[in-house]
């Protein structure tokens, strides 16, 4: 996990709890880029500074998605949490120059979530407003696998995943407005693909399932024919790292960020 602030200040809150100095030290430190992990964060959730009974299951925030994924929409909306679709409708860039999947998804993601920032108020007095914005990309032998440009491009990608384990990663990036305070991490998991027979692959290419998602196929929740995920988390393959991103907005709302 990476906390990246450019303008934060230091400040201390006269009246903070214990568990509040410690966590917003933490909050501090991290926004610093002062070597706080993801360890030491999941560890303060452990701890009760990110327990669940301290918030309602809709954070206290106005929550922009920075994408028109369907897959994403669905996510957040199972998990009960009432959101805006702004798209980011930005022209991604080719992962060309990118030696490794994390620090593309990563960009991505970034580039994302700022498109939308620069559409909302910066005034101190506007309604608070965390952007989410996420990226998702496949990854095999050292080159990225995007989303198929058609058919026959998905066609070309299933045949090269077929038979393989790959990694999927995903970037997420969160954008506080106003003030600007930036919250990025990254996921990987490990996917295997089953091979695939020639009627199979007609018979997906068919469900039109493909469109739209890296590596040219949709993870079915539960018991999947073809994709099975052998490390990480299957909501990070659908395209959103859920379990983390409820812990970071239950954070989020506890911490006294100036």
């Amino acid at each position: 996990m990476k906390w990246v602030d450019d303008s934060l200040t230091e400040t201390h809150c006269l009246d903070e709890t214990d568990s509040e100095r410690q966590r917003n030290e933490f909050a501090r430190r991290s926004l610093r880029g002062q070597g706080s992990t993801r360890d030491e964060f999941l560890s303060l959730v452990a701890t009760g500074a990110g327990d669940s009974s301290d918030m309602e299951k809709q954070p206290p925030f106005r929550l922009i998605l920075a994408s028109g994924s369907p897959a994403r929409r669905d996510l957040l909306t199972r998990a009960g949490l009432a959101f805006e679709v702004h798209p980011a409708n930005i022209d991604e860039p080719t992962s060309a120059g990118f030696t490794d999947a994390r620090t593309y998804v990563q960009y991505v993601a970034w580039l994302k979530a700022a498109a939308v920032a620069q559409r909302l108020p910066v005034d101190a007095g506007a309604e608070p407003a965390w952007i989410l914005a996420a990226d998702t990309v496949g990854w095999l032998h050292g080159q990225a696998i995007g989303k198929p440009a058609d058919e026959a491009d998905a066609r070309r990608i299933l045949r090269l995943l077929s038979g393989t384990e790959h990694a999927l990663w995903t970037g997420v990036c969160q954008w506080r407005r106003p003030g600007d305070v930036q919250v990025a991490w990254q996921e990987r998991s490990r996917v295997a693909m089953r091979p695939l027979s020639d009627a199979e692959l007609d018979a997906y290419l068919q469900t039109r399932q493909w469109q739209g998602c890296s590596g040219a196929y949709a993870i079915q929740e539960g018991a999947d024919p073809y994709i099975r995920v052998l490390e990480g988390s299957v909501s990070n393959v659908i395209g959103l790292p859920m379990e983390t991103t409820l812990q970071i907005f239950r954070d989020i709302a506890l911490i006294h960020v100036p």
